[in-house]
């Protein structure tokens, strides 16, 4: 095990078992939601289900959502603390497993399940034990953080060059915390990491094709399934050396088909997708509250808009960024929590700093790289970034809302990768040890958040 490797392991597993501890439950993105999902399928249930009155979710037990609700009043209020009343309140919660009722997760209900098999393992074999639900909580926090570190930890493995840049990617705070939650996204960026680390081999290493590199189209077509934004990382393909194919025509004809097949599946599952899903405004009003839809979004209607009006979408769309991507960048580097919960403005920018800085020194770099090759790198970058913002336009905004809302940075986890690829340098030459100042600087970042949760939500 390489060095890189070895500190990715050591400070993911300390601090992110840190973070599954230390910030309360549900305070997480849509951790609730999540929650309810993946024990859902524990049940068997592979999708949420639709009930007549147009409710999206699944029959569960109560104390599911009792547990929820005991720390609800944490949600958007600063003032709000965690204290031995509710941390008691919260282990007297008996799971109760016959005791059900519906249960609401319409945001979620309709995401592929594969994502959420590993967490749902978890919570199944903790029933068997017949664990209480903060418990299953935190089991499930573990699941999702362990896959994550062990999807991370085989991508820097074969990942043939800046392995420290990727890994202090992975390791920045906002994203370890993020992580420790419960969601979907640690299976599906994990999976992004290691079909990006997967092609790079194949392209700069002398790593030759083999029949066992079609297992990439299951990770690739897991990616576009669960994210169909994360999609363009397919395009790296395109830049395996031809010699590495029997011939030209199987190198144009794999690439094809690859793209032909991602295609059928994206839109056979925006089909399944789109009959399940319910908008805010044909929600059954008594339920609709608080479950993460937003008035007026009607996707098909803003899709309209996006196609047949493309330049007033891309005035929106560059007003956004203008306006949204500082917050975007906070929230990728330093950001924890629900609501507007980060770490001090200068470690973010410190952070900022030294990942660019480590992606710039960072040797050695592949003989084979080329300028066209780094170009092709922030043009997958940017048409990732092009496919969020269409994506989350159609899903958060009503049509022709005059600016994208929803731009938070941890939807960018997958895609900034490619623009720190993009500053590898292979001329610049220093003396200090950057390894030993970047180290340092992330075990100090974690500490300042760890502080930065605690007086959020402990300090009286």
């Amino acid at each position: 095990m390489s060095l890189v490797v070895r500190y990715f392991v050591l400070l993911s597993l300390f601090f992110g078992s840190v973070y599954v501890l230390l910030v309360p439950p549900f305070q997480a993105p849509d951790e609730a939601h999540h929650f309810y999902r993946i024990y859902h399928i524990s049940e068997g249930y592979w999708m949420g289900e639709k009930t007549d009155d147009q409710r999206f979710g699944g029959e569960l037990p109560k104390s599911l959502h009792e547990l929820a609700m005991t720390f609800r009043y944490l949600r958007y209020n600063e003032a709000g603390k965690v204290n031995d009343e509710i941390w008691a309140k919260a282990k007297s919660i008996e799971l109760q497993r016959e005791e059900t009722t519906f249960l609401d997760f319409p945001n979620v209900a309709y995401y592929v399940p594969m994502p959420y098999l590993p967490q749902a393992a978890a919570v199944w074999i903790g029933k068997q034990f017949e664990l209480q639900p903060l418990y299953l909580l935190y089991l499930t926090r573990f699941a999702n953080l362990f896959i994550w570190i062990a999807l991370i930890t085989f991508a820097l493995r074969i990942l043939p060059f800046h392995q420290w840049t990727i890994a202090a990617l992975a390791l920045l705070p906002a994203s370890l915390v993020f992580h420790s939650g419960i969601n979907a996204d640690a299976v599906t960026n994990g999976a992004c990491f290691l079909l990006i680390a997967s092609l790079l081999s194949l392209i700069f290493s002398d790593e030759q094709l083999r029949w066992k590199h079609f297992g990439l189209l299951l990770i690739s077509a897991t990616i576009t399934l669960a994210k169909v934004v994360y999609a363009p990382i397919i395009l790296l393909a395109w830049l395996i050396p031809i010699r590495k194919w029997k011939s030209k025509a199987t190198y144009f004809a794999v690439n094809v088909g690859v793209l032909l097949f991602h295609t059928f599946l994206l839109l056979w599952w925006s089909n399944i997708a789109g009959d399940l899903f319910i908008p805010y405004d044909e929600y059954n009003p008594e339920y609709r509250v608080d479950k993460q839809l937003n008035p007026g979004v009607d996707p098909m209607a803003q899709l309209s808009f996006i196609l047949e009006e493309p330049s007033a979408f891309l005035t929106i769309l560059f007003g956004s960024y203008a306006e949204i991507f500082p917050y975007t960048l906070l929230h990728y580097f330093g950001k924890f929590g629900w609501e507007g919960n980060y770490m001090p403005t200068w470690s973010i920018v410190l952070l900022g700093l030294t990942t660019a800085g480590v992606a710039i020194l960072e040797k050695p770099v592949p003989k084979s790289l080329q300028l066209r090759q780094k170009i092709a790198f922030l043009v997958i970058g940017l048409g990732m970034m092009l496919a969020f913002s269409i994506v989350i336009y159609m899903q958060w905004n009503a049509p022709r809302d005059p600016q994208i809302t929803a731009l938070s940075g941890r939807y960018f986890i997958p895609i900034f990768p490619f623009f720190f690829l993009a500053l590898v340098n292979g001329k610049w030459q220093v003396d200090f040890n950057w390894k030993v100042i970047l180290i340092i600087i992330l075990v100090a970042t974690q500490l300042l958040m760890s502080q930065s949760i605690y007086l959020r939500y402990y300090a009286q």
